[in-house]
C-alpha cells in the first residue's frame, strides 16, 4: 500500500512503547504516536499512561528510520513555548523524525486537574503561531509576539541544525478545519467514516501538495474465531459522542446538536448519545475484523484522500500481536 500505516504505542507502560516501537521499525510500519494524557479516567481508569515527550525522547534514542510523532498534544495545558522548544528538541535528537500533532484535548483528563477549557480553539490558534514563529528563531533571528494570551519579545530557540518539525492538527468543526487547511502541514483527525472523511477534506481545499492527510482510527483485529464487532461498535460510538460534526453530517443536525465535543463529554452524556447512534455508523468509523478485511477498511480509507492511518488498539496486552498480523495482511496486499 502506498499511504502510512502508524500505530499509537499508547496507553501502556514507557519502557513498552519504546520496545514496540523498536519492534514495529523491524516490521516496517512508518511511525508510533503517542497521547498527551493524564490519564484514562472518563474513559478507562486502568490506563497507565506515560508522558508523552519523555517518552518519544527514548523513541527517537532507540529508533533509527522510525517517524513519531504526538497523536495529540493538547495547547490547553501546555505554554506554546515549553512546547516548541520540546518539540524542536525531539527533532534534532532524531534527525527530523518527528511530527507535532495539535488538538485542543480531552475535557475529563482537563477538568481533573484544574485546567480551564474556555475559548480553546483561540488558544490554540495563538499556541500554533507561537510555535511556528518559534520553530523559525534563532539569536540572529528572535522572534517577537504581542498577542491576546502571551506575549514575546526578543525570543528564540537555539538548536542549530534542527529541522522544524511538521504541524498537523486534529480537526473537525469548521473554524478548526480551516485553520488545519491555512496554518498546518497536515491533518490528524478521529471518528470518520471514508465517506465522511472525504466530504470533511473537500471542506479543506485548496491545500498545499505537501498537506498530509491522516486519520487516527480505533482498531481492533481478530485472530481466526473471534468476533470483535461488539467492541468495534463500542469504540465507534465513545467516539462519535464526542463528534458533533460528524453525527450532523451523518444523522442530522439534531444529532448533532445533542452531542458535546471532546472538550465538553462527559461519560454519563456520552453513553446518553451513544445509544442513540447506528450501529453502522459506529462501526464504519473503526477497522475491524480479520487481518485481511482490516486492509480493505484501510483502502477505503486510502481511497477517500487519507494519506496514511494511526491505528489505536489500546489494549496493550494484545497491541504487538495485532500490528504483526497486520503488517503481515499488509505485506501481502
Amino acid at each position: 500500500m502506498s499511504f502510512d500505516v502508524g500505530v499509537q504505542v499508547f496507553p501502556g507502560q514507557p519502557r513498552d512503547a519504546v520496545a514496540e516501537a523498536i519492534a514495529y521499525e523491524r516490521l516496517g510500519i512508518s511511525s508510533v504516536w503517542i497521547a498527551d494524557h493524564f490519564h484514562g479516567a472518563g474513559r478507562d481508569t486502568s490506563w497507565i499512561v506515560p508522558e508523552v515527550f519523555t517518552t518519544l525522547g527514548a523513541v527517537a534514542a532507540s529508533t533509527e528510520t522510525l517517524r513519531f510523532g504526538t497523536c495529540v498534544v493538547s495547547t490547553t495545558k501546555r505554554d506554546p513555548a515549553v512546547l516548541a522548544h520540546g518539540a524542536l528538541t525531539l527533532s534534532s535528537l532524531s534527525g527530523g523524525r518527528f511530527e507535532l500533532g495539535l488538538g485542543t484535548g480531552f475535557g475529563p483528563d482537563l477538568h481533573a486537574f484544574g485546567i480551564p477549557t474556555r475559548a480553546a480553539v483561540s488558544r490554540l490558534e495563538e499556541s500554533l503561531e507561537v510555535v511556528r514563529g518559534l520553530f523559525a528563531s534563532s539569536p540572529e533571528r528572535p522572534f517577537d509576539h504581542d498577542g491576546r494570551r502571551w506575549q514575546l519579545s526578543g525570543a528564540f530557540l537555539n538548536l542549530p541544525g534542527a529541522a522544524a518539525p511538521p504541524v498537523s492538527l486534529a480537526a473537525i468543526g469548521p473554524r478548526m478545519l480551516e485553520l488545519a487547511a491555512t496554518r498546518a502541514d497536515g491533518w490528524l483527525p478521529f471518528g470518520l467514516t471514508p465517506d465522511i472523511y472525504r466530504a470533511f477534506l473537500d471542506r479543506m481545499a485548496p491545500r498545499s501538495a505537501a498537506f498530509r492527510a491522516r486519520l487516527w482510527v480505533p482498531t481492533f483485529v481478530e485472530e481466526p474465531g473471534e468476533d470483535r464487532s461488539a467492541e468495534a461498535e463500542a469504540s465507534g460510538r465513545l467516539y462519535l459522542s464526542m463528534a458533533p460534526q460528524v453525527l450532523e453530517h451523518a444523522l442530522g443536525a439534531e444529532a448533532g446538536g445533542s452531542a458535546g465535543s471532546s472538550l465538553a463529554w462527559s461519560p454519563e452524556r456520552g453513553r446518553e448519545i451513544a445509544r442513540a447512534i447506528p450501529r453502522e455508523l459506529a462501526l464504519a468509523v473503526t477497522v475491524h475484523g480479520p487481518p485481511e478485511r482490516c486492509v480493505e477498511q484501510l483502502r477505503a480509507f486510502e481511497a477517500a484522500g487519507c494519506d496514511g492511518v494511526v491505528l489505536r488498539i489500546t489494549d496493550p496486552t494484545r497491541r504487538r500481536g495485532d500490528v504483526e498480523r497486520l503488517a503481515q495482511a499488509l505485506q501481502s496486499a
